[in-house]
């Protein structure tokens, strides 16, 4: 798993923060547990 910085995060723009969140959000719901480790690692 790979952690971001809020650096990181300053630099995304709206869209991709709010993919960031969509994936976060639909992982944690219970969803789908392999989207979550796919995209965390990414």
């Amino acid at each position: 798993m790979r952690l971001v910085t809020r650096f990181e995060l300053a630099a995304k723009n709206e869209s991709e923060l709010h993919g960031y969140l969509r994936n976060a959000f639909n992982a944690y719901s219970g969803e789908d547990e392999h989207l979550f480790r796919t995209n965390v690692n990414t």
